[in-house]
């Protein structure tokens, strides 16, 4: 039996879905080509964040790069915060 969440046994699983199904070379390329623009983009906003953290740059952060990240600024982002319940079951 499969789940989407973190409740219940089992183990959980984490993967990364964006790479395609080639040979590592291929794959690796394809990362980076589909990386840098949006890396471009990141060093652009943080240049203009005036110090504000990644969550306060709203449209100047590409959607891509603000589902990704982790955590900021030392607390885990709202889409992450589940982690916090992992942790204490572990």
């Amino acid at each position: 039996e499969s789940s989407d969440d973190i409740t219940g046994e089992g183990v959980a699983m984490m993967g990364v879905d964006i790479l395609p199904t080639e040979l590592p070379k291929e794959s690796s390329v394809h990362f980076g080509d589909a990386l840098v623009p949006l890396l471009e983009r990141l060093i652009e906003a943080k240049g203009k964040s005036g110090g504000r953290g990644l969550h306060e740059l709203g449209d100047e952060l590409p959607v891509e790069l603000a589902n990704a990240c982790i955590s900021n600024q030392g607390y885990l982002t709202p889409a992450f915060e589940y982690i916090t319940d992992l942790m204490k079951t572990r």
